[in-house]
């Protein structure tokens, strides 16, 4: 059996409280005899008569009697679940699932959040951290930090900030490696190379003036996780190729040296991706604006260029 509208239910229960159909019809702003062909469609779905009608009266038969006090039931259910949904829609209150990188979801998102979340305590963090790319959709993600721009129509796209990838060792490793004052030197090195499952980041691209390099690196570690790429880079087991967002704090310290400080990497702007374009919950809206303006502090007090500090032993 096919299920009846709602709206043709709120009419039925609306024309008997009102004892009127043109009135209930009035009532929800449609057509005099809306009410009327409401409660047609209720009869000939449910096959039987739900009222007896005059020119100027209605009264309700005995099956009407009954579906009357299901349908008043059936609304008083539906608008509690409406009551309860609403202020998650609109106040600072309710889930948020958010997915991000590892290592920048750690060690930048995750301050972030926890300040929104300590001025919303009504807020309850879902937060997923992986460099595997999952689908905003499907995971039913409200929102995801993502490396780059996705050519997909279904997203909603908002840039956090500019970002670029740099090759960076420690300066231990360095002492004992060989000079490097082009990207081609590179493939003479230890590369410390992400990876996910049937790929591997093995072909590092630089700029400078203009000028494009490509170069395949020799994968001495390779991990999916940019956490355990960094660390090793810090522990001298190689260079690695990072967003400098990731190791900005290192590179910024001396703990770890842009090996070419001429050369940058590809851009690798940063994004909030969200899914679909309709309306969105308060929290949601509200967490995205706190995002847009810690990265864009962020941004303001990220270095982008070679820190004196953190020059190549060779240089």
């Amino acid at each position: 059996m096919e299920d009846p509208s709602l709206r043709d239910i709120r009419l039925f229960v609306a024309s008997v409280q009102h004892g009127s159909l043109s009135a209930s019809s009035r009532a929800f702003g449609l057509s005099p005899n809306a009410a009327s062909l409401a409660v047609k469609r209720l009869e000939e779905l449910l096959r039987v008569r739900l009222l007896f009608r005059t020119t100027r009266t209605i009264s309700l038969t005995a099956e009407g009697e009954i579906y009357l006090g299901q349908c008043q039931s059936l609304l008083e259910a539906v608008d509690a679940t409406q009551s309860s949904v609403g202020p998650l829609r609109d106040e600072l209150a309710g889930p948020i699932r958010i997915a991000a990188p590892s290592d920048l979801g750690r060690r930048t998102l995750m301050p972030m959040l926890d300040a929104f979340a300590l001025e919303h305590p009504g807020v309850q963090l879902d937060v997923w951290l992986s460099d595997d790319l999952s689908d905003v959709v499907k995971t039913r993600t409200d929102s995801a930090v993502r490396y780059g721009a996705m050519m997909d129509s279904d997203l909603v796209m908002r840039r956090l900030c500019h970002s670029h990838r740099i090759a960076v060792a420690s300066a231990e490793y360095l002492r004992h490696a060989p000079n490097i004052t082009h990207p081609r030197d590179l493939a003479q090195h230890r590369a410390l190379v992400w990876q996910r499952p049937g790929r591997r980041m093995v072909r590092w691209q630089f700029q400078q003036d203009g000028q494009e390099s490509e170069v395949e690196v020799r994968a001495h570690r390779t991990s999916n996780d940019g956490a355990v790429l960094r660390h090793w880079a810090l522990e001298g087991h190689g260079v690695v190729f990072k967003a400098h967002l990731d190791v900005a704090k290192e590179w910024a310290a001396g703990d770890l040296v842009d090996v070419l400080p001429q050369w940058r990497g590809v851009a690798l702007p940063l994004y909030l991706v969200l899914p679909g374009r309709g309306s969105r919950p308060a929290r949601v809206q509200r967490m995205v604006q706190a995002l847009v303006e810690g990265f864009a502090a962020l941004q303001a007090d990220t270095p982008t260029t070679n820190n004196p500090k953190a020059q190549s032993p060779h240089g």
